[in-house]
């Protein structure tokens, strides 16, 4: 299986050490081939040329505050591409606001930098969340999240933080949460589960 992730940092020399985490745990848990593309060149030539290649893409997160215009603006193809992707995707942090600003939802504060593990309550059964207690600890790193699910969209989780931790699209398997699953460790195991079930769910 061959996953894609888009690269969505703007700063990839300070942000190496993640987009690396990222890229190694998903191979691991996904038990995927994975490529990685910076969201500049993720436009609609290469959608068209090369997302067929490829079972399932990943939205990585970025420090850009995609409530600010100057900020989004730097990924308007990325965004108008995303509703254009026929194979399953998982957005992360970033990820899942470029989804969700793609289906026209707005960008809030959080009013403070979370970071570090917290507790979300899962709201549905779904594949992804396969396995997976009612509360569980993920790792949390951001200052923004979407305001509200979109339309013909599933909310899945929820938290005290974020009313939106993730959610799906009815039609086909795209997930979006805004937590970190690459981030986990054996106190922590859930992030771990979900990339592996979203492996299983690519395969398909």
């Amino acid at each position: 299986m061959r996953i894609l992730i888009v690269n969505n940092v703007l700063r990839e020399s300070r942000y190496r050490r993640q987009t690396k985490k990222l890229s190694v745990q998903v191979a691991r848990h996904c038990k995927a081939n994975v490529r990685t593309v910076f969201f500049r060149n993720f436009d609609q030539g290469y959608l068209n040329e090369s997302v067929a290649k490829f079972d399932a893409v990943v939205l990585g997160g970025t420090e850009a505050l995609l409530s600010r215009a100057r900020d989004r603006a730097q990924f308007s193809e990325l965004i108008d591409a995303i509703k254009e992707i026929k194979i399953p995707i998982l957005g992360i942090c970033g990820g899942e606001q470029l989804i969700g600003l793609a289906y026209g939802k707005r960008i809030v504060p959080t009013g403070r930098f979370i970071k570090g593990f917290r507790n979300i309550e899962i709201m549905e059964d779904d594949q992804l969340l396969d396995g997976l207690p009612r509360f569980v600890s993920v790792m949390q790193s951001h200052y923004e999240m979407v305001q509200s699910v979109p339309v013909n969209f599933k909310l899945l989780a929820r938290s005290n933080i974020s009313p939106v931790e993730a959610f799906r699209t009815s039609a086909r398997p795209s997930y979006s949460v805004q937590f970190h699953p690459e981030f986990s460790d054996k106190q922590h195991p859930a992030g771990a589960r979900m990339l592996a079930n979203f492996g299983r769910l690519a395969k398909r």
